[in-house]
């Protein structure tokens, strides 16, 4: 088989499209994962920012193995995935910090299996890991999707901030929750 293992795992994640019955799995991810959960991310950032200019550039420097590889082993981060059917269908990658605050990095959702309750399935053991420390998310304006998801959550806008080391910089909503905060947990 051309190129192993991994190629028909992401090969597999990048063609399967029908809805399955089975229960979706949660687990840790492994260094096995990496591949899946790399070709996950970059599918579903460009059908978000499709058309963005600079959107490519920035998936080809964050969404690669090594950066994943360094989240895995820190022990301050969480890397989460969803399986089912066997498949690999979402992830979420968050961190503990210094000021007692969880910050979520990611939860990404195959675009195919968005709206079906699997990025709220991350987001849940998310939040049952963190007892009672607040959450937070820095979110791309331009994503109303997240934004809607997280406030549906729970979470409220605490403000915004611009990144990036190009002009324009890119606008970001920052997001918080508070234990015990009123929404779908």
């Amino acid at each position: 088989m051309p190129g192993g293992r991994d190629w028909a795992r992401t090969h597999r994640l990048a063609t399967i499209g029908a809805v399955t019955t089975a229960a979706p799995l949660l687990r840790l991810a492994t260094a096995d994962d990496l591949p899946i959960i790399q070709a996950l991310m970059v599918q579903t950032w460009h059908d978000l920012f499709e058309g963005l200019s600079r959107e490519g550039k920035l998936s080809a420097r964050y969404h690669t193995p090594p950066r994943l590889q360094d989240e895995l082993d820190d022990p301050a981060q969480q890397l989460l995935v969803v399986e089912l059917g066997g498949e690999l269908v979402a992830t979420a990658t968050g961190r503990r910090t210094d000021a007692g605050v969880y910050e979520i990095e990611r939860i990404y959702v195959r675009p195919s299996m968005q709206g079906q309750g699997l990025g709220a399935l991350l987001l849940e053991r998310i939040l049952a890991d963190c007892g009672d420390q607040p959450v937070r998310v820095e979110l791309d304006a331009r994503n109303h999707r997240a934004i809607e998801f997280y406030a549906e959550h729970g979470f409220v806008l605490v403000g915004e901030r611009e990144r990036g080391e190009l002009p324009p910089k890119l606008v970001y909503v920052v997001m918080r929750r508070d234990p015990g905060a009123p929404g779908r947990a």
